[in-house]
């Protein structure tokens, strides 16, 4: 996932919107767990452009946990994680995180 979230977040449109529905694909794919557990080991970015797109893997996950996501098991740090994304500097990441 770290490698999507890198080519996510180039500056190419092309290789940005192939590696967005890539994400979209792998967090759809895979299980809530695994995705979060993913998404959880990439803590350290300072860049806007993979903070966007990190967020719209949570964006993801939520759609896919759809009506059980308040029975998923790490619900309050998924929560956490979402709303950490409000309190970014950058406006194209706040709204994201939206």
């Amino acid at each position: 996932m770290p490698a999507l979230l890198k080519k996510a977040a180039d500056t190419n449109v092309f290789i940005s919107e192939a590696s967005d529905s890539a994400l979209i694909s792998v967090c759809s794919g895979l299980s809530e767990n695994r995705v979060f557990n993913s998404l959880q080991n990439i803590q350290n970015i300072k860049s806007n452009p993979m903070k966007m797109k990190m967020a719209l893997c949570y964006n993801a996950l939520i759609d896919k946990l759809g009506p059980k996501f308040r029975q998923f098991q790490n619900y309050e740090k998924l929560v956490t994680m979402v709303v950490q994304f409000m309190n970014e500097g950058a406006l194209e990441v706040r709204n994201m995180g939206k």
